[in-house]
């Protein structure tokens, strides 16, 4: 089966649909249903948290992270409608991981303790008197 999806505009009345050349059907099956409008109509309606992201300062940003945060932030002003799906990877490109991301961190010592210079034998932040 052969599935196409597409939004048209309604133009008196009437709808015109353009079948790819590789279409093998001699007969289709046509469900037409209005379209939602999109979640986002503008900022005066925009959550709280994505108006916050929107107006982030973006001065210390690298020129890829601001890239990145003016794709979001256009998919995310265009909103989408309720049948949409979420887009993934949305916010790709503004977050960096540190290459050495699992090597222990150079206050670790002090969360978890560290063997006492006294020879006391535990595990603790501070010297064993």
């Amino acid at each position: 089966m052969q599935a196409i999806r597409q939004i048209m505009q309604v133009v008196d009345r009437r709808v015109t649909i353009e079948l790819p050349a590789d279409f093998a059907g001699q007969q289709v099956e046509v469900i037409v249903q209005a379209t939602q409008p999109p979640v986002n109509r503008g900022d005066s309606a925009l959550d709280p948290a994505l108006r916050s992201f929107l107006e982030l300062d973006t001065s210390a940003y690298t020129p890829a992270q601001r890239e990145a945060y003016a794709r979001a932030s256009k998919l995310l002003r265009r909103g989408r409608r309720p049948d949409e799906p979420r887009i993934l990877g949305i916010f790709a490109g503004l977050v960096e991981v540190a290459d050495d991301f699992d090597a222990p961190l150079p206050d670790e010592d002090l969360w978890w303790g560290a063997d006492c210079p006294g020879n006391c034998g535990r595990l603790h932040p501070g010297v064993c008197r």
